[in-house]
């Protein structure tokens, strides 16, 4: 019977109470949902935009902000690497504004030099050839997530390996421990300090990346490395370069690096030999002068147009020297953004998701583990609850409130109280690490015989009497007719048991220290202690799929449980 009439419902007053009623309801809603779509929009974030608060992720609808995740990925979260390829002194990713009028004609001639030198340095005669590029969205040491050419490179070597770990370390001189551990370290051959070490596994990568596409170049600049070097040394205000070296630079682009030692003042030497000597990666000297992609690439336009001039004309640029042709990247990597929006939004959208899966089907029994886990959890709970509720229901001994309340009482003490004393019993049984560790602790519950004990007392009794006349046995009374009966009830035991055992961290790492036998709640944890905010979100909602899946699908029982009475 409802609370409010039809004819009640009439009143003003108490239109007024549902409207409230119902406002109250949407607000508690939103407060609900508003806190989801945050973590949901979260768990799409790198280090550009982890400041960003809003339920929709700005990147979705502005390319500015895409574009700024991408250079991101690009130079692999490194602001130097950016710096010296662009020749800019740009203080943040998250402050990179895109080329507003990207010359194209420029960038087609980079695009002729670079199918004419073929990926090399010609420039060298006859010295060791050097690798002039290396790839992008293959490292994020801030952000932790597995970007899009290391995925493609480790389902390479897996393919290559068989997937056997310990055939990679064996063939590639390598250490891993698993394939969580493959990681490839982004190169850096501009600094002296970086190491170049040469390897099977770094000639697997170099080969990896020889055949990917040239969007995902990114090509060792010295000039630009060069300006980096100088703004170190003498800070961002070209007016403290031109107080140390008597020059009066309006700003650094003026300054240029020269392929030997400069015709300029002292000090000017000085910086071009400290650069070499103490700060410029050896590989890129020969014979006491510099090689690199910049240079090549200028002689290229300088025996192409032999003029500055018609270059000029002819590229729509503003040139006063071939010396001022350095390799467009910034335009180069804008047009080619442009062309891949559609893709690289897809991808942002899903590499926290897919470093978080990576994670889990290569990292041990985790899943199987869970899976295990919570179902011997739900089959104990409605094998050993049942029959306690139902010896209380049918039989009601003398003692019964006493039993009730003792069991209830187990509830007054925290899980937390209550694991040193468990742990030293499984310890002492010889159970840890095993699936009985998990299971035995739990395997009554007082407020689920409670619950049970109350739905029991509700059925009739004429269907006991009336199957006890027909020969019924207890077990049939049992199992037909007071278990049928209790499909609801049922219905929420088995979820509350899935969701224990599902949910249960610290207890299953105490008892279950072994790695093979951690669940997945460990190995989610295991995850972001090492993980940047994007991956972590993205752990929380794809753990909690599993919870809203069994939800969703138990729902009508539950809700029958409730409103239906359970006699008709």
């Amino acid at each position: 019977m409802p609370l409010i009439s039809q004819i009640g419902r009439r009143h003003a007053s108490v239109r007024a109470l549902r409207e409230g009623i119902f406002v109250a309801l949407l607000i508690g809603a939103v407060t609900m949902v508003y806190p989801f779509l945050l973590m949901l929009a979260g768990s799409t974030k790198s280090t550009v935009d982890a400041r960003e608060n809003s339920i929709l992720p700005k990147f979705l609808v502005d390319d500015t902000a895409l574009y700024r995740k991408h250079i991101e990925a690009m130079y692999d979260e490194r602001l130097d690497a950016m710096r010296a390829a662009y020749d800019e002194d740009i203080v943040s990713f998250a402050v990179l504004q895109p080329p507003t009028q990207p010359n194209e004609r420029f960038v087609a001639l980079w695009r002729e030099f670079i199918a004419w030198s073929d990926g090399g340095s010609p420039s060298h005669d006859g010295g060791a050839a050097v690798a002039p590029y290396t790839i992008g969205h293959v490292f994020s040491p801030n952000t932790r997530a597995a970007p899009l050419n290391f995925r493609a490179f480790k389902r390479e070597m897996m393919r290559r390996t068989g997937g056997d770990i310990a055939k990679l370390n064996r063939e590639y001189e390598a250490e891993f421990v698993n394939w969580n551990a493959f990681m490839v370290m982004t190169e850096d051959r501009l600094s002296r300090r970086a190491s170049s070490v040469d390897s099977p596994l770094r000639r697997a990568f170099d080969e990896f990346k020889s055949k990917q596409s040239e969007m995902w170049r990114v090509y060792f600049l010295v000039d630009g490395y060069f300006k980096v070097f100088l703004r170190s040394q003498y800070s961002r205000d070209i007016a403290k370069f031109n107080a140390e070296h008597g020059t009066n630079h309006r700003s650094y682009d003026e300054i240029h690096l020269t392929r030997q030692l400069p015709n300029g003042t002292p000090r000017e030497k000085k910086d071009w030999e400290d650069f070499i000597s103490y700060t410029l990666n050896p590989m890129w000297v020969h014979d006491g002068k510099i090689v690199n992609t910049c240079f090549d690439f200028q002689d290229f336009v300088r025996k192409k147009f032999f003029d500055v001039a018609a270059m000029n004309v002819a590229l729509g640029t503003k040139f006063a020297s071939f010396d001022e042709a350095r390799p467009p990247m910034k335009d180069v990597q804008y047009l080619d953004f442009i062309a891949h929006r559609g893709e690289l939004r897809r991808e942002f959208v899903t590499r926290n998701y897919a470093t978080v899966v990576d994670y889990l089907l290569l990292h041990g029994r985790g899943l199987q583990n869970t899976a295990i886990y919570c179902l011997l959890a739900m089959a104990v709970a409605l094998i050993f609850n049942p029959l306690a509720a139902y010896a209380l229901s049918r039989y009601k001994p003398r003692s019964q409130y006493k039993i009730l309340l003792f069991m209830l009482l187990t509830m007054a003490f925290p899980p937390m109280v209550t694991q040193i004393p468990v742990f030293l019993m499984l310890r002492d049984w010889n159970l840890l690490n095993t699936f009985a560790a998990l299971i035995l602790p739990g395997l009554v519950h007082g407020y689920s015989i409670f619950l049970l004990k109350g739905f029991f007392d509700s059925q009739p009794r004429e269907l006991y009497e009336s199957a006890q006349i027909d020969g019924a046995g207890e077990w049939t009374i049992f199992w037909q007719i007071t278990m049928s009966l209790s499909k609801p009830i049922l219905s929420v035991i088995a979820l509350n048991a899935f969701t224990a055992a599902y949910s249960n961290f610290l207890f299953a790492l105490l008892t279950c220290q072994d790695e093979n036998m951690w669940t997945l709640m460990v190995w989610l944890y295991q995850l972001q202690q090492r993980s940047g905010i994007g991956v972590t979100y993205a752990s929380l909602i794809l753990a909690a799929v599993p919870t809203f899946i069994v939800f969703v699908t138990c729902q009508k029982i539950i809700l029958r449980g409730i409103v239906v009475p359970s006699e008709k």
